[in-house]
């Protein structure tokens, strides 16, 4: 069985991440360190996002900050934290979400804009947009869900 003992991955200067349809920029110096085995690895520590650009909705959000936090006993799983935003026409709308699993960002999303709607509004706006059918329901879940897919 081979285990891993902690081995230390360093970002170094101009390293991105390109997941999907997300590119993000690591901030230099961010480190995890893998552990456990080839069947079941660990990361642990945090990788931090200087910047990043997604395509959603139909149109790009920028990443303002991240995170990434993997923890002990949880294996490859992070724990995401960000902050983005995006314009449609004159309404800045921005996306946040605090301490959530991948599988629970959907749920979990804050959003807010300027000048102020309710979460609805905001989802309508942004299905105007779009044309997903998701967000015409007030569902940003199972939208963001569909673009994972």
């Amino acid at each position: 069985t081979v285990r891993f003992r902690e081995v230390r991955l360093a970002s170094g200067p101009d390293l991105a991440v390109q997941l999907g349809r997300l590119r993000i920029d690591l901030r230099e110096g961010s480190a995890v360190v893998l552990g456990g085995t080839l069947a079941e690895p660990s990361l642990q520590g945090e990788l931090v996002a200087e910047r990043g650009a997604l395509n959603v909705f139909g149109r790009t959000v920028l990443l303002q900050e991240g995170a990434a936090r993997f923890l002990p006993g949880q294996g490859l799983v992070p724990r995401i934290s960000a902050r983005a935003e995006t314009r449609v026409g004159s309404t800045r709308i921005v996306i946040e979400v605090a301490d959530a699993t991948p599988a629970e960002l959907g749920d979990r999303l804050v959003l807010t804009s300027d000048p102020p709607m309710s979460r609805e509004e905001i989802a309508a706006l942004l299905y105007r947009e779009s044309g997903l059918a998701s967000l015409r329901e007030g569902d940003v879940g199972r939208a963001l869900a569909s673009f994972a897919a």
